[in-house]
C-alpha cells in the first residue's frame, strides 16, 4: 500500500498540473471501489475549478473554487493516478484496463485513476474532517515532537512498531518507513512503546522525519504497484538500510546481517548489533541520530 511519501509524491504533481484547470468532464466506467462512487458524482463535479490539493495522512484532498466540496481519494493498495503529458492532450491515450474514472478538463490535460485491486476510493464531501477524528499529527509538521510522542506512547504496551504503524498515534507511517526511522534511530522493533526513554522520542521524531523527507525527494518507494503520476517509478527502494535486505550487511555497523521477523502478519526488518533489545539506550549510537537534524 502507498505510504505518506508516495501520496504526497502524488499530491505535489496533482498541484502542480491541476491547480487551476476546470473539469469539463468525468467518464466512469467502474463504480465499485471500496466505497460506491454514487450516481451525480460527475454532474457534482463537471465545471468546477480547482483551488487546492493537500494531503492529511494517506488521503489526497482536492477543493475547488466557489464550493465547499472536497474530493477525497485514497489510493488503497494498487490505486494510482495518471497524468497524460501535455504533448497528448489532443490524442490522448486509449483507455486502459482498470482505469475507472477519468477527468477531463477545458485544458484537454486529463487525470485518470486506475486501480486493478479497486481498494482505493473517491469520495466527495462538504467537510472531509470526519474521516480523520482521532487520527494522530502529521509526521512532517512542527506539531509532531518528542513531547506529543511520549505522550501518544505513555503507558501503551504494544510494541513500538506496532504503536508507530497505529494511525492514532500517528498519521501516515506504514511498514516501510517505520522499518527504516526504527533502524535511524537504533530502536529495537519489539520494545514496548511505554518503556522508550525521552532521547529515544527525541531520535525517533527526527530519524522519523528524515526518512520521509528522503523518499519524498526520491519520489517515494515502488515495490510493486505504485507509480508516480508520469507512470515512472519511485527510486527511494534503492536506499532501503534495512526493509527488504534480509541477509544483507547492515550498512550502519558492518558487523551483522539484516534479519526479519513477523509482527502482527507483516515483516519487520532490523539489525540485532545496532538496535539491541538488552541495552537499548546507548547514548552514543542515539547522538548519531542528532547529527542529521544539525545537518
Amino acid at each position: 500500500m502507498p505510504e505518506l511519501p508516495e501520496v504526497e509524491t502524488i499530491r505535489r504533481e496533482m498541484k502542480n498540473v491541476l491547480l487551476g484547470q476546470t473539469i469539463r468532464k468525468i467518464e466512469i466506467s467502474e463504480r465499485r471501489l471500496r466505497t460506491l462512487i454514487p450516481l451525480g458524482f460527475e454532474q457534482d463535479l463537471e465545471n468546477l475549478t480547482i483551488s487546492s490539493v493537500g494531503r492529511r495522512a494517506k488521503y489526497i484532498l482536492t477543493g475547488f473554487e466557489k464550493t465547499s466540496l472536497t474530493l477525497v481519494i485514497h489510493l488503497g493498495m494498487s490505486g494510482r493516478v495518471f497524468l497524460p503529458l501535455p504533448s497528448s492532450h489532443h490524442h490522448p491515450p486509449e483507455r486502459q484496463k482498470h482505469e475507472h474514472v477519468i477527468f477531463t478538463f477545458d485544458s484537454g490535460q486529463q487525470m485518470r485513476f486506475f486501480d486493478p485491486r479497486r481498494f482505493g476510493s473517491m469520495t466527495l464531501g462538504l467537510t472531509p474532517e470526519s474521516l480523520f477524528q482521532g487520527v494522530g499529527p502529521e509526521p512532517l509538521s512542527e506539531e509532531f515532537d518528542a513531547t506529543i510522542l511520549k505522550a501518544a506512547l505513555f503507558n501503551k504496551k504494544t510494541s513500538i512498531k506496532a504503536a508507530l504503524l497505529d494511525q492514532r498515534v500517528v498519521a501516515g507511517l506504514g511498514n516501510i518507513y517505520v522499518c527504516e526511522a526504527l533502524h535511524m534511530a537504533r530502536i529495537h522493533p519489539e520494545r514496548l512503546a511505554k518503556d522508550l526513554v525521552p532521547d529515544e522520542h527525541s531520535a525517533l521524531v527526527i530519524a522519523i522525519k528524515d526518512v520521509l523527507h528522503k523518499a519524498i525527494a526520491a519520489g517515494g518507494s515502488t515495490l510493486r504497484d505504485y507509480k508516480r503520476t508520469d507512470c515512472e517509478a519511485g527510486a527511494f527502494q534503492h536506499h532501503f538500510k534495512v526493509y527488504n535486505q534480509r541477509g544483507k550487511n547492515c550498512p550502519s555497523c558492518h558487523e551483522n546481517a539484516i534479519e526479519r521477523i513477523r509482527q502482527s502478519g507483516r515483516s519487520t526488518y532490523f539489525c540485532k548489533s545496532c538496535q539491541s533489545y538488552d541495552n537499548p539506550f546507548d547514548s552514543k549510537m542515539i547522538s548519531e541520530v542528532w547529527q542529521v537534524k544539525k545537518s
